[in-house]
């Protein structure tokens, strides 16, 4: 799944909050910056075999187990994704 469908996807979920695309050099620059949290929405067989340094684990689970998100509700959040299709 691209990254502008799943921002599309998740827009629909997120109406309090603005959903903007971030290119994937962003990322990489200012990935130990602290700008960000980094979600990896894969499967959990994709997430064991790598994923980002720092990111934090969401899968296809939810985002309801402690950890996941963080406390400052004004943290810009980076989902990205393996897909498989």
């Amino acid at each position: 799944m691209k990254l502008r469908t799943m921002f599309a996807w998740l827009g629909q979920y997120l109406h309090k909050a603005s959903v903007k695309e971030i290119e994937p050099d962003e990322v990489l620059r200012d990935l130990d910056k602290g700008k960000f949290v980094v979600l990896d929405a894969s499967l959990h067989g994709q997430w064991m075999r790598g994923h980002i340094p720092g990111a934090r684990y969401a899968g296809m689970e939810g985002l309801e187990k402690p950890g996941v998100l963080p406390d400052d509700k004004n943290t810009m959040l980076v989902f990205y994704c393996e897909s498989s299709l």
